[in-house]
């Protein structure tokens, strides 16, 4: 983790102020670490198989057992019913 300490005195800079634009940087860089940490802690898979090999049931399955949403949306019932039903 590289952790950066901003002056707020610049050359020139009477009163040691930070103007906006120094500000609105500093605001963008925190907005991109906080995203980079964000995605640093998502656990990514990639599932490689012939076509009809189950990588999507597995999926689907992982999602069912593990996921903190336990219910599928409308949306996704609706295509299920279309699959289940034929």
């Amino acid at each position: 983790i590289t952790v950066k300490i901003y002056s707020s005195r610049k050359m020139g800079n009477c009163g040691g102020r930070m103007d906006e634009e120094t500000l609105r940087s500093h605001q963008i860089e925190r907005e991109m670490l906080a995203a980079k940490n964000k995605e640093d802690s998502k656990i990514k898979l990639l599932l490689l198989g012939a076509g009809e090999s189950g990588k999507s049931t597995l999926f689907k399955q992982m999602r069912i057992l593990y996921s903190q949403q336990k219910n599928f949306t409308n949306d996704e019932r609706e295509a299920y019913i279309s699959i289940i039903h034929g």
